[in-house]
């Protein structure tokens, strides 16, 4: 009987070890795929920008000092 008890705390001491194991995997897994999909957020905004300054019409004082007609 001593045995069979023991055998059953072994294996509820090796299911809770596994059990907080798969749990850290998990949360590690998680706040990487958090990360990741910030990172690629932020390259998309990024790219966003260029895009619109690329776009945006320049005014008239920054198309002088360009051109040389005025200097900084």
């Amino acid at each position: 009987m001593n045995c069979t008890k023991l055998l059953l705390a072994a294996g509820l001491h090796v299911c809770t070890c596994l059990t907080c194991i798969l749990y850290v995997q998990v949360t590690q897994t998680l706040n990487w795929l958090v990360r990741i999909t910030s990172e690629l957020e932020t390259n998309i905004v990024a790219v966003e920008r260029i895009k619109e300054y690329s776009e945006t019409k320049l005014e008239v004082c920054c198309i002088a000092v360009m051109n040389g007609v005025f200097s900084v």
